[in-house]
């Protein structure tokens, strides 16, 4: 007896823009661009490294 409810509102995956500005915003470095090259460059930073490390690890 029930019924399928459809969905009638999409969802959309938000932009990078969108995303960086929600982090900064929260960690408030909005107006800090060497805070925000900290965050960002530290978390890049070790992001490649762990994808170094999964691709040599491959390799092997």
């Amino acid at each position: 007896m029930s019924k399928a409810i459809a969905l009638t509102k999409e969802y959309t995956l938000p932009t990078i823009k969108t995303v960086y500005n929600s982090v900064c915003s929260y960690f408030d470095i909005e107006d800090c661009r060497t805070s925000q090259l900290w965050l960002f460059g530290t978390a890049g930073v070790a992001s490649v490294f762990v994808l170094f490390t999964v691709l040599i690890n491959m390799m092997i």
